[in-house]
């Protein structure tokens, strides 16, 4: 078994798990469909469920750099997953458990915990990120002009923010579809070979 192997067992574990959250949010929606929930409500479980698909083609582009599974190069890696199960967990107010619409106060009171969560996963994203980039060879100046194209990991941070800072419903309808928009953009070239 190689080293990668092992990688790629703890993030099946982890993503197995972030995509049953998921799944349990949604269906916990979707079971209590009587009830008029607040459209934002569903952004979040939507936006993780496709941060969840889209690692595993983070992981594939990584299986060939050398001298990586160092146990800080580990720690760090189990660090974001961490961060990316706890957004799984939270994308989804628990109050959907209740069988109530859930509101623009529910959306709400789970607004900053979800979107300072998300911020702290897209920080380790980006540094992951010039990591990499850098590993792969491109200079400082490439780094800073490439960080905020869809294959960057700059944007999803800055919109992260604004959204764990602003209650504008309209900035969070937007935040979504700019950041659910952006994930499509930034992988569709990608694929696992």
């Amino acid at each position: 078994m190689e080293t990668f192997d092992y990688l790629v067992g703890l993030f099946s574990i982890v993503i197995g798990l972030g995509l049953a959250e998921v799944a349990g949010g949604m269906n916990r929606l979707l079971r209590s469909a009587g009830a008029k929930h607040d459209p934002l409500i569903f952004g979040p479980p939507v936006l993780v469920a496709l941060m969840l698909v889209s690692i595993w083609f983070d992981v594939w582009a990584i299986q060939r750099i050398p001298n990586l599974f160092s146990f800080p190069f580990f720690v760090a890696i189990f660090g974001q997953l961490l961060l990316l199960y706890l957004l799984a967990a939270a994308c989804v107010p628990k109050a959907a458990d209740q069988g109530v619409p859930l509101n623009a106060d529910s959306y709400e009171g789970n607004r900053a915990y979800f979107w300072w969560v998300f911020s702290t996963y897209q920080l380790m994203y980006a540094g992951f990120w010039i990591f990499f980039q850098s590993k792969k060879g491109l200079s400082f100046g490439d780094l800073g002009e490439r960080i905020f194209l869809p294959t960057g990991g700059a944007t999803p941070l800055v919109v992260g923010l604004v959204m764990a800072l602003a209650r504008s419903r309209l900035v969070q309808g937007v935040g979504l579809i700019l950041l659910i928009g952006w994930l499509f953009a930034g992988y569709w070239d990608y694929t696992i070979s």
